[in-house]
């Protein structure tokens, strides 16, 4: 008995880590297809791929690294804004960067 119970433990776990590779594997492969193809404007692709970057950032959070918004501990929530602080800086960063790089062509 307490055998099937650690099955469907694993079964539960190989099942909340397939739900976060598919979503990781789809929300990186729209932003290729949407770039590949112009299903849409310029300005809606660069929207839609933040917007997937975003999600995707959330979808790590979630079932990789196993941060719960929820808790209350309070040096989990610095340490959880740290480290949204620093993400922001990276991608915000290489955008600006992105851009004066190109705008000096």
């Amino acid at each position: 008995m307490n055998n099937n119970l650690d099955i469907n433990y694993i079964f539960k776990i190989i099942r909340y880590y397939l739900i976060g590779f598919i979503s990781s594997v789809f929300l990186t492969s729209v932003p290729f297809l949407l770039f590949e193809y112009h299903f849409y404007p310029k300005k809606i692709v660069i929207a839609l791929i933040i917007l997937c970057a975003v999600l995707q950032i959330l979808i790590h959070f979630k079932y990789f690294i196993s941060v719960h918004i929820l808790k209350k501990d309070f040096i989990y929530h610095i340490s959880l804004f740290f480290v949204i602080l620093i993400i922001f800086i990276i991608i915000f960063g290489s955008i600006w960067i992105m851009y004066h790089l190109n705008s000096n062509n």
